[in-house]
């Protein structure tokens, strides 16, 4: 046990911080510390701030050797500006330089459209590029060997806009010209996406051209603009978003997402893969290390996307929105390039395809295969192995009632899923949440010092908060976990009753159990804890569980709190709970006390050699094996106990 004085006039973080660094600097995970003396070596690894882990890998000497000898280093790449989310990847690649730390040295420029990065990408000016699908379609058409990395932007939303004062309320008004007694003229772009889901919106209505509607080719940014002697006009996002939300000159008719799904790609010349796979490995890993990135630092992402001089004009709101709807809030597995033939991408793009050739727009016929054979999924599967990440099924943007590849109307999907994660009802600090039975429960709170005891729950089916019984006892910093579809809230700090330090500034560690039954709604007090104390960590292992480290008050204190100015105790303590018998027992303690540390209960992966006594409960900071399914305790045999009989 370690005791601390903070000096006077610090915040309660900094109280923390200070309590944190007399207990050896645990507060957060720090994997490169030594192991406890005496304890065998633990696998260990480093992670950015974003998840990502480090050392990063580096391109090997033989790659770097042959992309010199092609003339391809610097290797050069480039991305798209205003494309809803496809270019913030881009930006992030480049402004973070996430293939210069794999030892890539890189050579950045962007282009406004496919067609002109196509003409940099045939030839091999440009090795790395990313664009949608019709633009690797024409790369296909025209047998350029690539090697597509990542999905991109998938389910972009393309939708049909009418003027404002149009009497249209769905494209099936089109149908005989019964609303406007005419032909609709139709604005798209010629071969574009939205060209290609206004068609299939058609002839899934039985719309037919020079019947019920004309078409008349228009750039997106003008059709965005609303032009006058144009009925209706097919575009995609930010064109939509920005024409009805921010210009205000159309409104939403339908989109057109039940007729189509969009898909963009992140791709490689293919001798790249051929010669260099490793190059292939590093370039999808830092576009998986950009999303990351991306996420946790939304605010600095779009500051320096918007710095770029393409978007000098454009409305900072919009592209924020474009950034949450398709990077910041979808799951970073939509990225992933499923090659199943019977899966969504070889079927659904070769819908477009046969479309593109049977219209002119593409030379050659591209087929499923075609489709099929351009992408590895092999690449970003590693890439998801590295970050302890499971395959997905099934493309996350898609709804669980998914009908299949050409089953018209397709039900809402991507965007039109996401609106942004339900605000938490009641704002605070130090607030703690656990998982149980498919719901989220957070509990605690800050309440300026006075512990706020709330309880809600979360359910991420229907994105909705729903407040439950708060805890009986209001307290903050206390320990949760869950164990046989319960929940258990264990000791923390309640402001002191009597002192006239003013509230906030003093903590009473308590001893007080509950117990929280969801399905009931109801609490339960159950047998106090042996040591009282807040700031520790709970885990269940085997049905039970383990309550380590913390603080408290020091021996022999006066007072049943401490201060900001006073001492505090930071613990070493370990004591398991059975709430099947509703008793604790003391266990081995942690080589070095902690407080406001984390704990997990863990199984070597299927792949690895099993470890010699698995699972393991670790309190990270310097990682400590505290007790496993035989009988290991701090990484030495002990007779003691076992966790799982």
């Amino acid at each position: 046990m370690e005791s601390f004085k903070p000096k006077p006039g610090v915040n309660r973080r900094q109280f923390l911080a200070s309590a944190a660094k007399a207990a050896s600097g645990l507060l957060l995970a720090d994997l490169a510390r030594a192991q406890a003396p005496g304890a065998p070596a633990v696998a260990t690894r480093k992670f950015t701030e974003w998840g990502w882990p480090e050392p990063y890998e580096q391109i090997s000497t033989k790659s770097k050797q042959w992309l010199q000898g092609k003339g391809w280093w610097p290797l050069n790449a480039a991305w798209i500006v205003v494309w809803s989310s496809e270019e913030m990847i881009g930006n992030i690649l480049q402004s973070e330089r996430l293939l210069e730390k794999r030892g890539i040295e890189m050579k950045w420029q962007t282009f406004v459209a496919a067609g002109f990065s196509n003409e940099a990408f045939i030839p091999g000016r440009i090795q790395l590029a990313n664009t949608g699908a019709l633009g690797v379609l024409a790369l296909l058409s025209n047998k350029v060997p690539t090697r597509a990395l990542a999905v991109h932007s998938p389910g972009l939303t393309h939708a049909a806009t009418v003027p404002l004062d149009s009497p249209l309320k769905s494209l099936a008004d089109l149908k005989g010209a019964k609303v406007l007694k005419r032909p609709a003229v139709v604005g798209t772009t010629t071969g574009s996406t939205n060209h290609f889901g206004f068609i299939a919106a058609a002839h899934y209505l039985g719309l037919t051209e020079n019947q019920d509607y004309t078409l008349r080719s228009t750039p997106p940014g003008d059709l965005a603009a609303g032009p006058k002697g144009i009925d209706v006009y097919t575009i995609w996002e930010p064109h939509v978003s920005y024409s009805t939300e921010i210009l205000k000159v159309t409104r939403l008719l339908e989109t057109l997402n039940p007729y189509y799904v969009y898909s963009g790609y992140y791709y490689a010349r293919q001798e790249i893969e051929e010669n260099a796979p490793d190059v292939a490995q590093l370039m999808t890993d830092a576009f998986v290390e950009a999303v990351l990135w991306g996420k946790a630092n939304p605010d600095k992402a779009l500051k320096s996307l918007l710095s770029h001089p393409a978007y000098g004009r454009l409305s900072p709101d919009l592209i924020k929105t474009m950034s949450e709807r398709y990077l910041f809030w979808p799951k970073p597995t939509v990225y992933y390039p499923f090659d199943d033939p019977n899966g969504i991408w070889p079927k659904e793009e070769s819908r477009i395809s046969e479309w593109a050739f049977e219209t002119g727009a593409s030379k050659n016929k591209v087929t499923g295969a075609d489709w099929q054979n351009v992408r590895r999924t092999s690449y970003m599967a590693r890439t998801f192995e590295q970050l302890g990440w499971k395959l997905p099924e099934k493309p996350p943007f898609l709804p669980k009632d998914w009908s299949g590849v050409g089953k018209l109307p397709y039900k809402p999907y991507s965007a039109e899923l996401l609106q942004g994660p339900a605000p938490f009802p009641e704002p605070d600090e130090e607030l703690y949440g656990a998982a149980l039975n498919g719901k989220m429960y957070v509990m605690g709170g800050w309440d300026d010092g006075k512990a706020a005891g709330i309880n809600y729950e979360y359910d991420s089916a229907t994105d909705k908060w729903t407040q439950k019984k708060g805890m009986p006892r209001a307290a903050h910093h206390a320990a949760i976990a869950t164990a046989n579809g319960k929940l258990y809230v264990i000791g923390g700090f309640v402001p002191p009753k009597d002192t006239q330090i003013p509230t906030g500034g003093a903590w009473e560690p308590i001893a007080d159990v509950w117990e929280y039954d969801p399905a009931a709604d109801s609490w339960k007090s159950l047998a106090p804890l042996p040591t009282k104390r807040g700031s520790a960590v709970a885990v269940e292992v085997c049905g039970k569980i383990y309550v380590i480290g913390g603080a408290t008050t020091v021996a022999g204190s006066k007072d049943p709190y401490f201060t900001f100015f006073g001492p505090s105790l930071v613990l070493t303590t370990n004591e398991v709970f059975d709430p099947a018998t509703n008793k604790w027992e003391s266990r081995r303690p942690m080589s070095v006390a902690r407080n406001h540390a984390y704990a997990a209960m863990s199984e070597p992966l299927p792949s690895e050699p099993p470890a010699p006594d698995p699972p393991a409960a670790g309190v990270s900071g310097s990682v400590e094996p505290l007790a496993s399914r035989s009988t290991t305790v701090a990484g030495t045999r002990s007779p003691t106990f076992t966790l799982c009989a």
